[in-house]
């Protein structure tokens, strides 16, 4: 759905406009899910000579302007010493006393984050017997924030925790980043503005759903970072049929689906042509990218 609606919607302009003061380019982005396919690209200068980036996503709500997490996915390695867990107990040093100790101590750092923070994480290996004290244990977790200050903030502290549960326990501890951090999603709000005018004039409207609440977090993170980005959000079936579920995949291929994409598509569509062809409205998107804190 998303590929579609943005090479249709450039294919529209292409043929009912004619020429436009401008140039419209539709980039292909893969491996949003964790393979940091726009963190590759913008190193790559994909985006070098692109003033403003839009595209749309279905969901289950219909929300112009919305926020995303900067994450980190990170694995947390700790080991010890195996021995004979009833024979020879005060020989050994247990990995997952570490690994338990840590996510105790996550869990207790969570009193005192902030709301707009999230750490999550699981066991990716305990041990390999129960009669032998676990030499290696191995954790992954994600860490969110939605300000990119305090990411770093809280990826200090949770490497503290891990490091100190480490030494509570006589252990040393690996940490890993896996693939690519992704930075928090800022969206431009004049352009959230002039999307949601243009989906007024097609009989579509913004639900009002708070920027903050239900967000993910995307690689497009890092493109709002060097590029003015809008990347609206429509709902394509019921609240119920969330992101990822076996009820959303029905609802892709649904009729409530189809007309969403479509009704979205033409709003992008005109978006785009506005941003083209009004100096006024790209000078505020400037403007405003540039006045960011």
């Amino acid at each position: 759905m998303i590929a579609a609606s943005s090479t249709v919607a450039a294919a529209a302009l292409a043929t009912a406009v004619g020429d436009l003061p401008g140039t419209l380019s539709v980039i292909g982005a893969p491996a949003e899910e964790g393979g940091g396919g726009k963190v590759v690209m913008i190193a790559r200068n994909a985006f070098a000579d692109i003033d403003a980036a839009l595209m749309i996503h279905p969901s289950n709500k219909t929300r112009v302007v919305a926020r995303m997490y900067a994450i980190a996915d990170l694995e947390f390695t700790f080991y010890g010493k195996a021995s004979h867990a009833a024979a020879f107990p005060d020989r050994g040093i247990n990995a997952l006393d570490a690994g338990v100790a840590f996510y105790t101590a996550v869990s207790m750092l969570r009193q005192q984050m902030k709301e707009s923070a999230r750490v999550h994480g699981i066991f990716t290996h305990g041990g390999d017997a129960p009669n032998i004290i676990p030499e290696k244990v191995s954790m992954r977790f994600f860490i969110r924030a939605l300000s990119m200050d305090y990411f770093a903030e809280l990826k200090k502290k949770v490497f503290e925790a891990a490091r100190g549960s480490a030494r509570a326990a006589g252990c040393t501890v690996k940490i890993k980043e896996m693939g690519h951090s992704y930075d928090c999603f800022d969206p431009s709000r004049p352009m959230g503005e002039a999307f949601a005018a243009n989906m007024a004039a097609l009989g579509l409207a913004d639900e009002g759903f708070p920027e903050a609440e239900e967000i993910g977090s995307s690689d497009i993170g890092n493109l709002s970072q060097i590029v003015p980005t809008l990347h609206p959000e429509y709902a394509i079936g019921e609240r119920d049929e969330i992101n990822h579920s076996r009820k959303f995949l029905s609802a892709v291929i649904g009729d409530k689906g189809h007309a969403m994409m479509k009704g979205m598509t033409k709003a992008m569509a005109m978006t785009a042509y506005d941003l083209l062809t009004d100096p006024a409205l790209m000078k505020r998107v400037t403007d405003a990218f540039k006045g960011r804190p």
